[in-house]
């Protein structure tokens, strides 16, 4: 019995050796994702966007500031983004062509209104980042600025500007 079981034994040992020194087989998992940048523009025109006083009727007034829009942001950014607004002309006469220029500048929502001397050029850009998401939106006021001449020529005067958001990255 004992002759047995160092037989047995040993061939266990050895049977294990053998198992031991044979190659392993692996197999690797690459995983991946992508997420889409998520960033949208809203924008709500105020009252006052579609009945701005051009003055032109004999009287000027330099340094006219008026509040045209309410922006609503939101983004899945975590690097933040750019903020953007355009004009993408002067306000101009549809029949005879004539020009009114203006200026445009973006602040925090609900901020005061910036003075005349703070706007300088027909876009404005703002850096929006992270931190200034509440629930991923963040809200800017679109200010414009222009001088209302004391003489206009009588017509209709219109413009549009352009928002847009980019990725930081």
């Amino acid at each position: 019995m004992t002759m047995r079981r160092f037989a047995l034994t040993t061939g266990l040992v050895a049977g294990t050796l053998a198992f031991s020194g044979a190659a392993a087989f692996a197999d690797t998992i690459n995983l991946g994702g992508t997420v889409s940048n998520y960033s949208t523009i809203s924008s709500t025109a105020t009252a006052g966007a579609g009945s701005l006083n051009l003055y032109g009727e004999g009287t000027a007034t330099a340094d006219v500031v008026v509040k045209v829009a309410d922006i609503a942001l939101t983004s899945n950014n975590t690097e933040g983004v750019e903020l953007k607004a355009e004009a993408d002309s002067a306000l101009t006469g549809g029949t005879n062509g004539v020009t009114l220029a203006y200026q445009v500048k973006l602040v925090d929502d609900n901020a005061t209104a910036p003075a005349a001397g703070a706007f300088s050029a027909t876009s404005d850009t703002v850096n929006v980042d992270n931190t200034d998401f509440s629930s991923n939106a963040a809200n800017q006021d679109l200010y414009i600025e222009y001088d209302g001449p004391e003489y206009l020529d009588p017509d209709t005067y219109s413009s549009t500007i352009t928002m847009t958001v980019e990725s930081y990255l």
